[in-house]
Order: structure tokens, then sequence, then C-alpha cells
């Protein structure tokens, strides 16, 4: 395998990680190196990685810049066959890093896939994983990552980068003690401000249900919280997902009316199921197949925010499967 590193100039790396990153590279004059200022430069990045038949891709960012990259790489056909991609925690969020095992700061990872690589031992990293693409509609490109959120986690993420600066609360503690917040508020009961409940249609289908109802009807109701996620845990081992069901995308959602108490609110986090006086009162969670909604509000991607928009419908499905190494 050829290895590729695409680096995001404006990674939040402190200054002692950047030294150790660059002095990596330069120890490894195999590796194909490009370094990106913005998103809009991932294309031509990637487009040139792939001229130089890269085809294992260490990405040295957050969560922002693994989701630009999984779109360009999925949505367009830049890479045949598709790269194995590497994770590298370079970012001020990298939760989906975390979940695939890759913690290593990103110069000790870089050291760590050449030396895999020498050996012939990266097999022994390989994590697979299914993808989320989420469609807007005809005549939108579909966009790629691990993790959704609608409504209240949208503008709950745009406050805190409006709050604090950009070297403040961030890393996984800091954006898992805030995500974990505002799960507690909701389940516990703020209705107001940017914790308001937004009129959300849902619809899914689910393998325990298939013969009887393959897709469920699209029913709006007012939402305090809906995600879907592919990965196994978020931030600081919040798990709030308890779907059975054998498919690859974790769905949960809570409504506005749901039932609220410490209790509830301590399961969900834990991904347990709510006590029994709650389960009938708008707590869901199911493995699903597929997800349609239907909402005027915004939503996150791997932390990259999408504005509101009236009467839009989203395509939620996990159907690309990738293999992941882990630094």
């Amino acid at each position: 395998m050829r290895l590729g590193l695409l680096s995001n100039g404006q990674a939040g790396l402190s200054r002692g990680s950047s030294v150790a990153l660059t002095q990596a590279r330069e120890n490894a004059p195999e590796i194909v190196q490009v370094t990106t200022q913005s998103s809009a430069d991932v294309p031509a990045a990637l487009a040139r990685l792939a001229r130089q038949g890269v085809t294992l891709l260490a990405v040295n960012g957050g969560d922002g810049t693994l989701q630009r990259v999984l779109t360009e790489v999925l949505a367009g056909s830049i890479f045949k066959p598709l790269p194995a991609i590497a994770p590298l925690p370079g970012g001020r969020t990298n939760m989906n890093a975390a979940d695939i095992g890759s913690t290593a700061p990103p110069a000790a990872g870089l050291v760590a896939l050449l030396r895999a690589l020498r050996t012939d031992t990266l097999e022994r990293r390989v994590v697979k994983r299914p993808v989320l693409r989420v469609d807007f509609g005809p005549g939108t490109s579909p966009q790629y990552g691990m993790f959704f959120g609608a409504g209240v986690i949208q503008r709950a993420l745009t406050f805190k980068h409006q709050l604090y600066p950009k070297r403040r609360l961030q890393g996984l503690f800091g954006a898992g003690l805030f995500l974990g917040g505002a799960l507690l508020r909701v389940a516990s009961g703020s209705p107001t401000g940017i914790f308001a409940p937004d009129d959300i249609g849902l619809a899914f289908n689910r393998p325990a249900l298939a013969k009887e109802t393959p897709r469920e009807q699209l029913v709006k109701r007012p939402f305090q919280l809906v995600m879907a996620t592919t990965l196994e845990r978020l931030f600081l081992r919040i798990r709030p997902f308890w779907g059975t069901e054998q498919a690859p995308l974790r769905f949960t959602a809570i409504a506005a009316n749901a039932a609220r108490s410490p209790v509830a609110a301590w399961k969900v986090l834990r991904g347990l199921p709510p006590p029994p006086f709650a389960l009938d009162s708008g707590y869901c969670s199911h493995n699903v197949e597929q997800l349609t909604m239907k909402m005027d509000c915004g939503f996150t991607i791997d932390g990259e925010l999408f504005e509101p928009q009236p009467g839009r419908t989203l395509h939620l499905a996990a159907d690309h499967r990738l293999r992941f190494i882990r630094a």
C-alpha cells in the first residue's frame, strides 16, 4: 500500500504536536503529503493523492476534516478503488477517530502506520465501519459522515462556537461535557431557548418489522432531540442508543412531551432503555436501515453546521462500509 497524508493546516494542533508531526513526515520521504488551508482545498488535494497511487489515506484533522474527506471520497470518483482511511486526531474534536481507536497524537499515529506498513502488520489495525449518508433531495450531492444531529444539537453547537474561543472547551473532554450537558437538559426538561422543540416528521424501517411494515408512516410531531450515528459511542463513552435490531444506523429521538426524570436522563446517556413509565411517553431508539426526516430546523454532520431551511426532506442511510485503519 502507498501511504498518503492529508493535513488540515488550520486544525487545532498545539505547537509541540505540529513540530512532532513535521519531524515524523520528514523522516518518511515515501509519504505523499498535501496540506489544506480550507475545506475548498480538499477536492484538489485528494485528486493529487489519487494520481500518485495512494491506497492508504491518513487524515490529520478533526471530525469536520474527516467528514469533508469522506464526502469527497464517497460522493465522487476520485479514488478507484476506495482507499483505506486512517484518521489522525489532530482537530479540536476527534470523536470519530476515538471511536475507531485512534487516540495517539498525530505524529505517534503516523509513525505507527509506517511501522505497520513496513512490518506487514497493517491488517491487525483494520476497523470496518458503515458510513452515514445524508441525501438532501434531487439536484444535490449527498454528504457523508458518522454522526447526525438535528435541531437542538445544531443550535447547541452553534452556541458553543459563539460562546467559547477556539482554544477553550475543545477536545474530547470539552465536547463531551458540552454534549452530555445538553442531553441531560433535554432529558430532564428544558423546553425554551435553544432547547425548544422542533416539528420534525420521521419515518424509518427496521429489520424486526420488515415483513409487517417495511416503512413506518411519516408523522410530524414536536421533538426535542433527534440524532443518528454509525459510531458505537460518542464523547466520554456517552451512548444514548438502546436499539436491539441488526441494522447499521443507530437512531434516537425524544419527543417534546416525553416524561422527564433524572433516572430517565441517566439511562439515556448510558444507552439503557428509560424506565417503563417513560418508554411509552416519547422515547424512541432503534437500529434502522433508513431514516427519512421532514423538517425546517438546522442540523449537523460531524460538527459541520447546516442552517435551517423550510420544508427540507432528508434521507439517511448507511450503505457504504469502509476500511478504517487504527493509527
